[in-house]
């Protein structure tokens, strides 16, 4: 099961990953795609730590942002150890330098989480 939704998970950023703005299909699949993770990532985190554990080897996969994502889900729906909250919190924090608009929209959301996380 737990591999499964990790495939699952892994599909997903791939979809949102090739999003063609051009295209109201691919963006509306990209959105689709977005929401689906989100709602593997809850149920994954439902499973326990070690599930949890599992799910944390994405942070140290960049392939479709999958890190980034990973590092979101693991603060906004999943109850993480520690030393995984402060690895998703570095893994968002290097994104937030890079000079764009997914890093604006990164240091946006790092500040919301560092209020809720007391950081």
């Amino acid at each position: 099961m737990l591999g499964r939704a990790l495939r699952q998970y892994q599909a997903h950023a791939a979809v949102h990953a090739a999003i063609d703005y051009n295209d109201p299909a691919s963006v509306q699949a990209g959105n689709e795609a977005a929401i689906q993770m989100r709602k593997i990532a809850g149920r994954i985190g439902s499973k326990g730590e070690q599930a949890i554990e599992e799910f944390a080897r994405f942070l140290e996969e960049p392939a479709n942002d999958l890190c980034l994502w990973a590092a979101f889900h693991l603060l906004e729906v999943m109850t993480a150890p520690t030393e995984l909250v402060d690895r998703a919190f570095e893994v968002l924090e290097q994104q937030s330098l890079e000079d764009d608009v997914a890093a604006f929209a990164t240091r946006t959301r790092l500040r919301e989480l560092r209020k809720l996380y007391g950081k």
